[in-house]
């Protein structure tokens, strides 16, 4: 039934622009000015444009896209079917009946009702908002008006080449005559309010609909603006024919540019030859009207058939790299392509992920362009928001080495990109591959830096405190026992009150001797802090004596709060210090783990275990007084077999040994 009903539609516009062709063709030239046949011959091929697109659209059997696929559809039926009736009219004007003359007076009421309703509509078939609803109304009311008064009116008919009255006109409603003016000025009014329609449709539109409205939108800004003026200069009415060709073109270039109606692969054919076809036309009629001109008889017809024979190759292969090259930007010229892709690189080394995305994107006319991570994360892509999970997946590689992917998303949904493309996109990923190892260089020295610098932040105000809190009153005290015990041997008093004063200064000193000592074993180790956590519990495991072999798994823990990280390093490092003191183990298990909102140490071995009432030792007790001075927890217990050891560690044959298992929150408290 669908195929049924494009055919027939189809059928008719192609009929009714090879009745045109040929009416121009035949039609003397003082029959009508150039402007209008201009438009003549532009109208019937925009509506063909129009029927095409919406017949590619019926065709796919979207549901959704149904209501302007049928509205274009009968665009075409409508505006076509009215130009046809008139060429055949005017193809021998003496000869033609009065019912076929008559409804040349009316026929083009239809279809521009039709092109009315269609602006008000675009590009999704829906008004733009509820309200416009009595826009359309006006509109049908305009059309049922428009084609009852120029059915009866009396007096000649607007087709002034055949030359003869309204065979059916009212000869007592004369008055209908001054309706005619009203008529037509209400015609550009609503041309224009309907191209307002547009506007407000752009105005809550997203970016990819904006995207796809400009084109569209320009076509329709140019109708509006020319067709109340056609009827006062012929330069408009060349102007305004532009427009309706224009308007079939921008509905092209958004489904070819922006993936409207998700038509791409099928349109660009259709282009192709649409396009060649239509200037071969065009190239027909100027060359016959120039010859009929210059020559007689039949000569300008033979000369018109061998210039369009000649240049039919020719035009064909024009359009078709035209056409390519407006969807698949300079694919043809990969060199070109991957010198400013390079020169874009070196000039600009901030921003180099996004600088590289966007100019693959906007090169190549793609839709999608991210450059992922060899980890998954997306590290830019452009549009920003934009995404296509099937796209075509290129590796960027640095020193052999993979460190990410180009992902190009597919110009349409129904068309995979093919071979060209992938080798272009393989030679700008050679390119690629050095800006994406430059940058995550870059990213990984800032983060780095930052992680330095708050460390170093951390660390001056935990010795500020520690030096103000604890060392500067024991070193304050020391001073003060030794002034009195200078007082007393002055006054030369009994020698055992001295050295009570010297023992306290004694002690004093020994205090301030142990809190420097415990302020130096707190500062974070250098490979810490220019490395990160990773690096430090690596560093703890190569250091492991011989006859220990420590294993180590770390998952992705990302950037932690320092103090979380030196308190896991602290607490990992005092574990394996008693492992290697007091186990007598052979194998032993390190394993750092991060959820959502904790980070969770494991520390096992395979040595002689704990006694069933552990020591609370130095060493234990320190390692419980860091888990709670960040808000976390520890316990330290005896493995419990085989089920704790593959816990920890699927390469531990026993788990006879210590377990020491730590939970530390990220958010302190």
């Amino acid at each position: 039934m669908n195929r049924t009903a494009v055919g027939v539609v189809l059928g008719i516009d192609a009929v009714a622009s090879l009745l045109v062709v040929v009416t121009l063709v035949t039609m003397p030239a003082s029959a009508e000015s150039p402007g209008a046949r201009v438009t003549q011959l532009a109208f019937v091929l925009g509506t063909l444009g129009l029927a095409v697109v919406g017949a590619l659209v019926v065709l796919r059997r979207r549901p959704d896209q149904h209501h302007i696929g049928w509205l274009l559809l009968t665009v075409g039926a409508l505006g076509g079917a009215g130009r046809a009736v008139t060429a055949l009219a005017l193809l021998e004007p003496a000869r033609t009946g009065a019912g076929l003359a008559w409804v040349t007076n009316w026929a083009w009421v239809p279809g521009t009702t039709a092109v009315l309703l269609l602006l008000l509509r675009l590009p999704t078939g829906v008004l733009p908002r509820p309200r416009w609803r009595w826009v359309e109304r006006a509109v049908l009311g305009w059309g049922g008006v428009t084609l009852v008064v120029t059915a009866v009116v009396p007096g000649p008919l607007a087709v002034t080449p055949l030359g003869r009255d309204n065979p059916v006109g009212i000869v007592s409603a004369s008055w209908l005559t001054d309706l005619l003016t009203p008529v037509f000025l209400a015609l550009q009014a609503l041309v224009v309010v309907c191209a307002f329609a547009l506007v407000a449709r752009y105005r809550q539109a997203d970016t990819e609909e904006r995207a796809q409205l400009r084109w569209v939108g320009a076509a329709v800004a140019i109708l509006a603006v020319a067709a109340p003026l056609a009827a006062v200069s012929s330069a408009w009415a060349v102007v305004e024919g532009a427009a309706y060709l224009l308007l079939p073109a921008g509905l092209t270039v958004a489904v070819l540019r922006h993936r409207l109606y998700d038509l791409g692969l099928v349109v660009r054919r259709t282009l192709v030859h649409g396009v060649a076809a239509a200037l071969l036309m065009a190239l027909y009629v100027a060359t016959v009207t120039a010859g009929q001109a210059l020559l007689r008889g039949w000569a300008p017809d033979v000369l018109a058939a061998a210039v369009v024979a000649v240049a039919a190759v020719p035009v064909l292969t024009a359009v078709r790299r035209g056409t390519e090259r407006l969807i698949f930007g300079d694919r043809h010229d990969p060199d070109r392509v991957a010198s400013e892709l390079a020169e874009r690189l070196s000039a600009t080394p901030q921003a180099l992920l996004p600088q590289v995305a966007e100019e693959v994107g906007r090169t190549l006319r793609l839709p999608y362009v991210a450059i992922e991570l060899s980890d998954g994360t997306v590290a830019a892509c452009w549009p920003a928001h934009a995404s296509d999970a099937e796209g075509l997946r290129v590796p960027l590689r640095h020193a052999g080495k993979t460190v990410g992917h180009l992902v190009a998303g597919r110009r349409s949904p129904a068309e995979r990109l093919d071979g060209r493309d992938r080798q272009l996109l393989e030679r700008v990923a050679a390119h690629a591959g050095l800006a994406v190892h430059s940058a995550l260089l870059t990213v990984a020295l800032h983060r780095t830096t930052e992680r330095l610098r708050l460390a170093r932040a951390d660390e001056r105000v935990r010795l500020q405190r520690d030096l103000h809190d604890e060392l500067g009153p024991a070193l304050g005290a020391i001073a003060m026992r030794a002034e009195a015990a200078r007082n007393l041997v002055r006054s030369r008093a009994d020698p055992a009150l001295v050295d009570d004063v010297l023992a306290g200064v004694q002690d004093g000193a020994e205090v301030a001797v142990a809190e420097v000592r415990r302020i130096l074993a707190e500062l974070p180790p250098q490979v810490l802090q220019e490395q990160g956590l990773v690096a430090a519990l690596e560093h703890v495991a190569r250091t492991a004596p011989p006859g220990l072999r420590v294993e180590l798994e770390v998952e992705e823990v990302g950037a932690l709060p320092p103090a979380v990280e030196l308190a896991m390093y602290r607490l990992a490092a005092e574990a394996m210090r008693n492992v290697v003191r007091h186990a007598g183990a052979t194998t032993a298990t390190v394993r750092v783990r991060r959820s959502a909102d904790e980070v969770e140490l494991l520390v096992v071995d395979d040595g002689v275990g704990l006694p069933g009432q552990p020591l609370e030792g130095v060493g234990f007790g320190s390692m419980r007084a860091r888990a709670a001075q960040l808000g976390g927890r520890l316990e330290i217990r005896a493995a419990r077999g085989n089920g704790e050891a593959r816990r920890a560690a699927a390469a531990l044959a026993t788990a006879t040994g210590t377990v020491v298992h730590a939970l530390i929150p990220l958010e302190q408290p």
